[in-house]
């Protein structure tokens, strides 16, 4: 018989955010400080879950305490010194927090598989609101509908795990591969790019963090950074070739190596029908 696929449920995620997430922004724990601000049909909701707890053989999940309630309604108060996120959808913003985490899930299965939704929700989901900008705090249904937006994107998929062969430079074949990004990154996902010579000549170039979505039904692929790879490899015969690249190009600490991975890069998502980036 095949084994159930674990998922985070509804129930969970409200009772979770309410015991941990709310705890761990009150505490710094890896982000700054935030309140978390709920409308009053939010507190009527905390009550139905906490008279119908979430309930599965097997599973433990700590109830919603009056307490924690208690003190959702505190921080509807705020603290003035600190950034406020508010919650304009209650209902959407925990369907969209079980969605991302069931997403999350998905996608760190396709790189390393074993991954426990309750684990990554108590863990990861509050990393990623390091991902939002002063707009999206007013927004945050927003903000978290363009997430798993980008969580449910297959693009280059068949580049995960693998070393794809794309093109060439100076006569050293360059390569590709997608990688999964840490939690607290801008984006889920980057794409690395290395050259190597027939003399095993390796040389380790820029990473491109990307995240894919589709809006209006076109293709959009959001590029937020280049970024060199904190453990890389430098061949220093290919970064000398690398630096002609950078003829004509003002400023001169632009790395050549990003110029390089920049127009591979479109070329790759113009091979897939990306309409804009």
């Amino acid at each position: 018989m095949a084994r159930e696929k674990e998922v985070l449920d509804f129930k969970e995620a409200v009772t979770l955010f309410l015991d941990r997430t709310m705890t761990d922004f009150k505490n710094e724990s890896e982000i700054p400080a935030m309140n978390v601000k709920f409308p009053i049909s939010a507190f009527k909701l905390f009550e139905y879950i906490q008279a119908h707890p979430f309930e599965k053989e097997g599973w433990y999940v700590p109830p919603i305490y009056p307490e924690d309630i208690e003190n959702a309604k505190i921080e509807n108060q705020s603290n003035p010194n600190i950034p406020s996120i508010i919650v304009n959808k209650p209902v959407r913003f925990f369907e969209l927090l079980t969605n991302i985490t069931n997403l999350w899930i998905e996608q760190k299965n396709k790189y390393w598989g074993g991954a426990s939704p309750r684990a990554a929700f108590i863990r990861d989901i509050k990393r990623l609101f390091l991902r939002m900008s002063p707009s999206d705090l007013t927004n945050i249904e927003e903000f978290l509908e363009l997430q798993e937006s980008f969580l449910k994107a297959t693009t280059f998929d068949e580049y995960i795990k693998k070393n794809i062969e794309i093109g060439e430079f100076q006569g050293y074949k360059l390569f590709a591969s997608k990688e999964e990004n840490a939690t607290w990154c801008e984006t889920n996902d980057k794409m690395t790019f290395y050259l190597k010579g027939e003399n095993e000549d390796f040389h380790t170039l820029p990473s491109i963090y990307f995240a894919t979505t589709e809006e209006n039904g076109k293709t959009i692929c959001y590029i937020y950074a280049i970024q060199n790879e904190r453990f890389r490899r430098v061949d220093k015969p290919i970064q000398r070739k690398l630096y002609k690249l950078n003829a004509g190009i003002e400023n001169p600490n632009v790395n050549p190596g990003s110029v390089l991975v920049l127009k591979a890069f479109i070329e790759m998502l113009q091979e897939k029908g990306n309409n804009r980036y």
